[in-house]
């Protein structure tokens, strides 16, 4: 199934909706105090403010492009092609959280014997590969570069 998306429209709402989520969060990550608020005509904050208002403009701009002007480009998706990287989304979101709970390790290799299995590969030689290549990269950054990396169960 193929479905068409008004690329400005979509776009410049997300824009938009994302540009706003980053203003409210900026207070919560760059903190100020109230005294050097009040004192000063600029902040550490006037930057990233300013930078997602203009993306917030830019994704305005777009949505007046789109339903005012009506320049429109339309993008064609193969719901089938597309649902396919949805899932794989999916497994890397999956990959993510078994980091916090059965550790670093583990988790890579769950990931990349799962990579190779989504992706139907067939040869045993791929997978022992991608199992030795990891444990060595975690060798030589845990045990030489003295990386800490989250274990089984969060434990450190």
């Amino acid at each position: 199934m193929k479905i068409k998306i008004p690329t400005n429209l979509i776009g410049g709402i997300l824009i938009m909706l994302l540009s706003f989520i980053v203003w409210l969060l900026i207070p919560n990550q760059i903190n100020i105090g109230e005294a050097a608020m009040q004192k000063a005509q600029s902040n550490s904050r006037l930057i990233p403010d300013m930078l997602a208002i203009g993306i917030g403009i830019s994704g305005a701009l777009l949505v007046f492009q789109s339903l005012v002007l009506k320049k429109e480009v339309y993008k064609e998706y193969n719901l089938g092609l597309e649902a396919k990287g949805a899932i794989y989304l999916v497994i890397l979101i999956v990959y993510i959280v078994l980091v916090e709970y059965v550790g670093m390790l583990v988790a890579c290799l769950l990931m990349g014997i799962g990579s190779l299995v989504y992706f139907r590969t067939k040869k045993i030689r791929r997978y022992i590969i991608v199992f030795a290549f990891f444990i060595v990269i975690y060798l030589v950054f845990s045990l030489v570069l003295k990386v800490k990396f989250p274990t089984l169960g969060g434990l450190k």
